[in-house]
């Protein structure tokens, strides 16, 4: 600013005084002294005040100094007031956006009120809208909407192609996931529990985390899942967590699980999906695997993730009962997936407090996304490992019936 004044400064009193010489000159009688010559000089960048203006140059040199006494005064005076008027234009538009997308992401809020399930009677968030649901329902258009996801902490879309199993007749469906977020990595909730469900793909599985959080709620276990990815370009899961990934939030996404175990018997069961776009449908819809190697369903392997053989193979064998009889799922155990990586997040949640059992339930996109009956199966598998892990038998709460719009945590 100082330098700009100096410039001013120096150009002006170039002026004044190439002005003074010629017009003192030819009209001495309206420019007797160099202070007359001086005011006009000044008076140009200020309007004319007091009528000094009035009287003009006569020479030429004096009538090109008068221009260029004009440019300066618009340099120094209309630019200045027009970048104002601009920064003034483009603040007042940036504030509307902002109220404009605050707006936005209320209505957008709305279409996660919580509904009753017809099966349990409780109330749970939608876990899929689909955006012409939004559309219809809240009346706004699909850029807004894809505008008010983009700029959101916990909302995002997904394409329900991936949903879809290998082979299968797929349709592109643009929907809307709302997902609850607490931490740089996605969600933690601590119980207090010695049961923590775990769902490591949240943020790139639909439907997933919507399970594994409602399972988590009725049964009273702890809960952690990923739900933000670092790098969208190149997303992965936290079921197999290899250090060349480079995500930050891989430490404190295992941090929190180890946090949450307790001294004595602590289980860590983690949720994926199964039977996906890139994967072909199987015989059984509910996969169980305790790391041994693809197709050993027995216990002798020594680098299983599971030690209470016993308490684990009662709730499978509860919860294979349970699927086929009430919803007709049927269930395998290693069969056709591997657990025995050496990267697997089962090999690394030990937190030292005391015995530490880890497995991992992969369940078809057909249990978790197309079966309306899914809230009623999470509460089914909460209330047998309730039973057969935390010792404990269900207690229904009257919190599960309460009306609200998305997550409480």
């Amino acid at each position: 600013m100082w330098l700009s004044l100096k410039i001013l400064f120096c150009i002006t009193f170039v002026l004044w005084w190439v002005f003074y010489h010629y017009e003192h000159k030819a009209q001495p009688e309206v420019f007797g002294n160099c202070w007359q010559a001086l005011a006009w000089t000044v008076t140009r960048y200020l309007d004319n005040l007091d009528g000094v203006v009035d009287k003009y140059p006569v020479t030429i040199i004096g009538k090109i100094v008068a221009v260029m006494l004009s440019i300066v005064a618009i340099g120094i005076v209309a630019i200045p007031a027009g970048l104002i008027g601009s920064g003034l234009t483009e603040a007042i538009n940036e504030e509307k956006k902002e109220n404009h997308l605050k707006e936005l992401l209320n209505r957008l809020k709305k279409s996660f009120r919580r509904k009753q399930c017809r099966y349990t009677k409780y109330r749970t968030v939608p876990q899929l809208v689909s955006i012409v649901d939004i559309q219809a329902k809240q009346c706004i258009d699909t850029n807004d909407i894809i505008e008010a996801v983009k700029e959101s902490k916990d909302f995002r879309l997904r394409n329900l192609a991936t949903a879809q199993p290998l082979g299968s007749v797929v349709n592109d469906r643009l929907v809307v996931e709302h997902f609850p977020i607490n931490t740089p990595y996605g969600c933690k909730v601590d119980r207090g529990s010695n049961v923590t469900i775990v769902s490591t793909s949240s943020v790139s599985e639909a439907g997933i985390g919507n399970f594994s959080w409602y399972l988590a709620l009725y049964g009273g276990f702890n809960y952690v899942s990923k739900e933000v990815e670092v790098n969208p370009d190149e997303p992965f899961s936290y079921y197999n967590i290899a250090d060349e990934n480079g995500d930050p939030n891989i430490a404190s996404f295992l941090g929190d699980i180890k946090a949450m175990q307790r001294s004595g018997k602590n289980w860590v069961v983690m949720l994926l999906s199964a039977s996906g776009a890139e994967e072909p449908t199987y015989p059984s819809q509910l996969h169980w695997i305790h790391g041994a190697k693809r197709g050993d369903s027995g216990f002798a392997d020594p680098n299983i993730t599971v030690r209470d053989t016993v308490a684990y193979d009662n709730l499978y064998k509860a919860c294979e009962t349970m699927a086929q009889e009430k919803f007709g799922y049927k269930s395998d155990r290693q069969e056709y997936h591997s657990g025995s990586g050496k990267m697997n997040i089962g090999r690394h949640v030990d937190g030292g407090k005391g015995e530490v059992n880890a497995f991992t339930l992969r369940m078809a996109f057909e249990v978790t996304v197309w079966d309306d009956r899914r809230i009623a199966i999470a509460k089914e598998m909460a209330l047998l490992m309730s039973r057969h892990l935390a010792g404990k038998e269900l207690e229904e709460s009257n919190d599960w019936k309460v009306k609200g719009i998305g997550y409480e945590m």
